[in-house]
């Protein structure tokens, strides 16, 4: 669906809840309180054994355009399916119950739809802050500039995007494609499927390089997997390897799912030349040749390095990682 600049689409907000009652307010009034107002703002809670029922239910009571719904719980992509189920907005736009937008989010998303007709989906910059909101000086995701990202197949698959859930929005024609997410191998980081199916649908969209929410740090948070380093490493590890059981992508691996490999292969270890590592290395180099072969030369260079980086990733910088509990999937 396109619009002109002087549209006025409608906006619907999903929200995922899973026991995050005490932070719900925040992330509602984040959502209320946009410059653009949004025409629904669905909150669906997965079961949640706290008071997170009774908050939501307490602002769909004094708030029309909230609605509250219930199910069994079934993980974050379950969620998500059910809000987007009940929505009916021209644009999407995701919001973990955790998070917190700033009031001109949604304009600026829906600025960047109206500016560019072809783009499927927007994303932005979150700062990273504290369970109290109090900023840490750092962004996700780390990439850099305000840019569209066209259909190259390839480049999508290898993590260009790394959607963060509360700073994707879709418009409704794509949303309609890539859900329902499948419930089962994305029950934690519904984010990575939209990420992956993204690049495989050939889906263009924007990246602004604003910074339009706080993506709250703390260690019961399903991305730090409940501050453990190498389960973080072990999840993304597993969720990459069930999207490829869905699509194959033509028969290439993702290069970072190497480097991943490679580290959680090290932590089992201990060994820098260790046999797993280096059957996981020769692997990578297979599918660098798949992008020579389709004419990627220059991502092929790209990944070459990345993978040389991930198989000679200092031991020290692995302890930092553990130390910080911190893992970038860039």
């Amino acid at each position: 669906m396109a619009f002109s600049s002087t549209d006025r689409p409608s906006v619907s907000v999903l929200i995922d809840n899973f026991n995050y009652g005490r932070f719900l307010p925040a992330a509602l009034e984040g959502a209320l309180a946009q410059s653009y107002p949004v025409a629904e703002i669905l909150i669906a809670d997965d079961g949640s054994t706290d008071d997170s029922c009774e908050v939501a239910g307490s602002y769909a009571a004094r708030y029309p355009r909230i609605k509250a719904l219930r199910k069994a719980n079934g993980g974050q992509a379950s969620a998500f399916n059910t809000a987007f189920a009940a929505s009916t907005g021209d644009i999407v736009c995701l919001l973990d119950s955790d998070d917190v937008w700033k009031p001109d989010k949604v304009s600026q998303v829906v600025e960047q739809f109206a500016a560019w007709p072809q783009a499927g989906w927007v994303r932005h910059k979150m700062s990273c802050a504290d369970e109290a909101l109090k900023p840490l000086g750092k962004a996700v995701p780390a990439f850099r500039g305000s840019r569209r990202i066209g259909n190259n197949r390839y480049a999508h698959v290898e993590k260009t995007l790394t959607f963060t859930t509360s700073a994707v929005s879709l418009r409704r024609g794509l949303a309609s494609v890539l859900f329902p997410i499948p419930e089962r191998p994305f029950r934690k980081g519904p984010d990575l499927y939209l990420d992956f199916m993204c690049g495989v649908l050939g889906a263009p969209g924007f990246s602004l390089d604003e910074e339009l929410g706080f993506y709250r740090c703390h260690t019961a948070q399903m991305s730090k997997g409940a501050g453990n380093f190498r389960s973080m490493v072990e999840g993304e590890i597993a969720m990459t390897r069930a999207f490829l059981s869905l699509d194959a992508c033509q028969g290439y691996v993702p290069t970072h799912l190497y480097k991943h490999e490679m580290v959680a292969a090290y932590l089992n270890s201990g060994r820098v030349l260790d046999r797993q590592r280096l059957r996981l290395c020769a692997s990578g180099l297979a599918s660098v040749r798949r992008l020579v072969t389709a004419g990627q030369t220059r991502l092929a260079l790209l990944q070459t390095a990345k993978l040389l980086y991930g198989f000679l990733l200092p031991r020290s910088w692995i302890r930092r990682q553990l130390r910080l509990n911190a893992w970038s999937a860039a």
